[in-house]
Order: structure tokens, then C-alpha cells, then sequence
């Protein structure tokens, strides 16, 4: 699974796609894009995120799994 992470005014509202390949190096070559460098957010649902358009105040990211949560 892929999410789709849109980053605006710094808060993120995300989606997964179920029949994307969790491949983010493949991903990236898809849009025609080099592979970033992983981002760790204090706080964020992620353990890394890619970002691949804007910063981390306003942009769009994606990720391939979120962190364990003790709650689930």
C-alpha cells in the first residue's frame, strides 16, 4: 500500500491506493521522478515519508506503511 500524503498549512490528510506496488523506488521512476531521501515527522502517522512535490509545511508526500500504534 502506498499513502498519498498532502501536507498543508504543516497538517496532513492521507489515502491509501490497495493496488499500488509498495515499491517507492518504483514509484518515484513512474513519475518520472529520483527517489528522495526518507523524512522522519515527530508527531506524523509515518515512519518516513518521501516528500516529492513542496516542503513540509505545504507539498505532497508519500509513504508506504504507518507506525505500530499501542492503541491497535
Amino acid at each position: 500500500m502506498i499513502y498519498h500524503i498532502d501536507i498543508t498549512n504543516g497538517v496532513i490528510t492521507y489515502e491509501f491506493n490497495n493496488a499500488e506496488d509498495a515499491n517507492i523506488k518504483k514509484y518515484f521512476a513512474n513519475v518520472g521522478k529520483k527517489k528522495p531521501k526518507p523524512t522522519r515527522v515527530r508527531g506524523w502517522p509515518f515512519d518516513n515519508i518521501y516528500l516529492w512535490h513542496g516542503t513540509l509545511e505545504n507539498g505532497l508526500a508519500i509513504a508506504v506503511k504507518p507506525k505500530k500504534s499501542p492503541y491497535y
